[in-house]
């Protein structure tokens, strides 16, 4: 995922379809790997926010 609104300071956080939170992790560098395969394979939503307010919301599929 690679977009210009993503900043050092953003949040992102991964959901799974039942609303649990798997992954919340704030983004250190302008480019940065986050790491998804301990959480099993899937369908996921994010949320990426900046300074509390939610910029981009989709779903991931983890094969």
């Amino acid at each position: 995922m690679k977009s210009e609104k993503l900043k050092v300071g953003c949040k992102i956080e991964l959901y799974d379809l039942l609303g649990r939170k798997v992954l919340s992790k704030e983004l250190q560098e302008q480019e940065q790997i986050i790491d998804v395969s301990k959480i099993g394979k899937g369908v996921y939503l994010y949320n990426i926010s900046r300074d509390g307010l939610i910029i981009e919301s989709n779903k991931l599929i983890v094969n």
